[in-house]
């Protein structure tokens, strides 16, 4: 199993260029040896996670929204997006680790949006939850 530098932490600040950096995966063995416990007594499956995201840079004005609920929708992601007052935006999404990756890489790779760097807190996971929206 592979995990993200950027999800293993509760909080976490990241530039772009470094979030590009660490970006490359790492086994997981190295940053919690739990999760090999856990792979053990649970099997192979890929636990759900919800994550706050709090996203800032070049993010409000070039559909940043609407690119990340189309994506979220494609990888089968849950939660929701919203602009903030600051310029920035926050979004909760709920997925596997991995997943949620694949959605902040498919942002990050849009020619408008730049993001310049992340917040993330990992938050109790939503049961009932369905589909993704723009708030």
């Amino acid at each position: 199993m592979l995990a993200d530098v950027s999800t293993t932490t509760c909080k976490t600040r990241l530039r772009c260029k470094q979030w590009k950096n660490i970006a490359g995966r790492i086994d997981s063995d190295e940053l919690n040896p739990q999760i090999n416990q856990t792979e053990e007594k649970y099997g192979n499956r890929m636990a759900e996670i919800r994550e706050k995201i709090h996203v800032h840079g070049r993010v409000q004005g070039v559909g940043f929204r609407y690119k990340a609920k189309w994506t979220a929708h494609s990888l089968g992601l849950t939660g929701w997006v919203k602009n903030e007052w600051d310029g920035s935006v926050r979004m909760e999404v709920q997925g596997t680790e991995e997943t949620i990756h694949r959605m902040l890489e498919r942002l990050n790779s849009d020619s408008y949006i730049r993001i310049e760097w992340m917040d993330t807190e990992q938050i109790p996971v939503l049961a009932d939850e369905r589909g993704f929206r723009v708030r």
